[in-house]
Protein backbone atom coordinates (compact mmCIF):
# COMPACT_ATOMS: atom_id res chain seq x y z
CA UNK A 1 0.00 0.00 0.00
CA UNK A 2 2.74 2.46 0.98
CA UNK A 3 4.72 1.67 -2.17
CA UNK A 4 1.70 2.31 -4.37
CA UNK A 5 0.91 5.56 -2.55
CA UNK A 6 4.53 6.70 -2.88
CA UNK A 7 4.56 5.91 -6.59
CA UNK A 8 1.24 7.73 -7.03
CA UNK A 9 2.47 10.88 -5.31
CA UNK A 10 5.71 10.76 -7.27
CA UNK A 11 3.73 10.51 -10.51
CA UNK A 12 1.40 13.36 -9.49
CA UNK A 13 4.41 15.46 -8.45
CA UNK A 14 6.05 14.84 -11.82
CA UNK A 15 2.89 15.96 -13.64
CA UNK A 16 2.57 19.07 -11.43
CA UNK A 17 6.22 20.00 -11.98
CA UNK A 18 5.76 19.49 -15.72
CA UNK A 19 2.72 21.78 -15.73
CA UNK A 20 4.49 24.40 -13.61
CA UNK A 21 7.31 24.51 -16.16
CA UNK A 22 5.09 24.12 -19.24
CA UNK A 23 2.59 26.91 -18.46
CA UNK A 24 5.09 29.85 -18.44
CA UNK A 25 6.85 28.44 -21.52
CA UNK A 26 3.49 28.15 -23.30
CA UNK A 27 2.48 31.69 -22.33
CA UNK A 28 5.88 33.04 -23.45
CA UNK A 29 5.56 31.15 -26.75
CA UNK A 30 2.14 32.68 -27.47
CA UNK A 31 3.38 36.18 -26.52
CA UNK A 32 6.37 35.82 -28.86
CA UNK A 33 4.16 34.61 -31.72
CA UNK A 34 1.68 37.45 -31.11
CA UNK A 35 4.46 40.07 -31.08
CA UNK A 36 6.04 38.60 -34.22
CA UNK A 37 2.65 38.76 -35.96
CA UNK A 38 2.25 42.42 -34.96
CA UNK A 39 5.78 43.24 -36.17
CA UNK A 40 5.21 41.47 -39.50
CA UNK A 41 1.93 43.36 -40.03
CA UNK A 42 3.72 46.62 -39.23
CA UNK A 43 6.49 45.76 -41.71
CA UNK A 44 3.86 45.04 -44.39
CA UNK A 45 2.24 48.41 -43.67
CA UNK A 46 5.61 50.18 -43.96
CA UNK A 47 6.31 48.41 -47.26
CA UNK A 48 2.87 49.43 -48.58
CA UNK A 49 3.47 53.06 -47.53
CA UNK A 50 6.88 53.10 -49.19
CA UNK A 51 5.53 51.67 -52.44
CA UNK A 52 2.81 54.36 -52.52
CA UNK A 53 5.40 57.18 -52.20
Amino acid sequence: MADRLGFGWEFIGTILCGLIFAIPIGIAYFIVRFVQGRVEKRKEKDIDEHTVI
